[in-house]
């Protein structure tokens, strides 16, 4: 939609300043936009869960109950992280070429340009939209490039061991099962899960949070307490009341007793289970390289 109201606009601009200039659309051309515009914003409420979904974006970016610093995914972009210079690097290389080649900047390219880079440092996770704009504004100005470009002067066999080469590279490089096996392992309870299979452990169960996604997978039929859908636990008060716990900032027992958990699946390397089978009426059921199961024995 951003997009969309970008171009839009910018096709009613006249401009002509030295590389910067307009590209502006007939009077057809436009009605036609903003009719395609207004079809497009009312379709969006045509889905199963109304106009909450419309406002979900804007809800998550705007609600104060949800600490978007606090996931990694949502932080500003470091400068110390390779990204950040390839981000500035692609910034930079498209104002040159301009200015060396002097291809023009459109308006609209210029204003999607600025959104995006702004969106991307802000957060690392909308590095992704920063290409997806640029690549066809590089596009555009390199295509003189290969405009002396000559089919005849293609060599067949050089051309082809290449792209066999390149396809042989990338099947190689792929990781295989055991490799893939091998990552779910060492970032997430497989053992423990195994444990609660085999003992048949059940009742209410709080777990970490890195672990929640995995767990949703691997034990469909035990609920997680929270996973990485930060948001919708932010909107019902579960994010505030398991960053509070996790960290240490209260007793506890509130939180455990406020939501009556059964048993907890942690990463060894969380605060609380290295404290938690100290608390009265707890006591560690189950211990491996990568995480524990702390249960209750009293209520």
């Amino acid at each position: 939609m951003i997009v969309l109201a970008v171009v839009v606009l910018c096709g009613f601009l006249r401009v002509n300043i030295g590389l910067l200039a307009s590209r502006p659309l007939r009077r057809a051309q436009r009605a036609t936009l903003l009719w395609a515009t207004a079809a497009s914003v009312a379709v969006l409420f045509a889905n199963p869960a109304g106009w909450q979904l419309v406002a979900y974006p804007l809800r998550t970016i705007f609600d104060p109950r949800l600490p978007l610093d606090a996931v990694s995914e949502w932080q500003k972009l470091s400068f110390d992280d390779i990204r950040a210079f390839g981000l500035l690097a692609n910034a930079a290389g498209i104002l040159l070429i301009a200015l060396l080649r002097k291809t023009r900047l459109y308006t609209d390219e210029l204003a999607l340009l600025a959104v995006a880079f702004a969106m991307a440092v802000l957060h690392q996770r909308l590095l992704f939209a920063w290409g997806i704009v640029a690549a066809p504004v590089l596009c555009r100005q390199l295509a003189g490039v290969w405009n002396s470009y000559q089919p005849a002067g293609d060599r067949i066999w050089p051309n082809a061991i290449l792209t066999i080469a390149s396809l042989a590279a990338a099947f190689l490089a792929f990781p295989g099962r055991s490799v893939l096996e091998a990552q779910v392992r060492n970032g997430n309870p497989v053992e423990a899960v195994a444990f609660i299979r085999s003992t048949h452990l059940q009742g209410r169960m709080l777990n970490d949070y890195v672990y929640g996604g995995f767990l949703s997978w691997a034990l469909p039929d035990q609920k997680v307490f929270i996973d990485g859908r930060a948001d919708v636990y932010a909107w019902t008060g579960v994010l505030q009341d398991y960053g509070a716990w996790a960290t240490l900032r209260e007793d506890p027992n509130l939180l455990l007793d406020k939501y009556r958990i059964d048993f907890c699946l942690l990463s060894r390397s969380s605060p609380l289970a290295r404290v938690l089978h100290y608390l009265p009426g707890w006591s560690e059921l189950y211990s491996d390289s990568h995480s524990v199961i702390v249960v209750r024995t009293a209520r």
